[in-house]
């Protein structure tokens, strides 16, 4: 896994479109089309969400987030 990349924070106003739309964002690797795989990691006591999405097939960290939890 590559640690070069710091966090960014998840914003909700990138994923326009409708559903079919929004899902190819979030589960397709935008380099080779594959699905990603998706890993989260919770932080209970900050009331945060760590999400790593990586491509199996070209090895790509395509992104990191936070997500604050409600």
């Amino acid at each position: 896994m590559d640690h070069s990349k710091d966090y960014e924070f998840e914003y909700y106003e990138k994923y326009i479109g409708d559903a079919k739309e929004v899902l190819k964002l979030i589960e397709e690797c935008p380099k080779c089309g594959s699905r990603l795989t998706i890993e989260h990691q919770t932080d209970p006591l900050n009331l945060i969400v760590l999400e790593i999405a990586e491509c199996f097939y070209c090895h790509s960290n395509v992104r990191k987030i936070v997500s604050l939890v409600s």
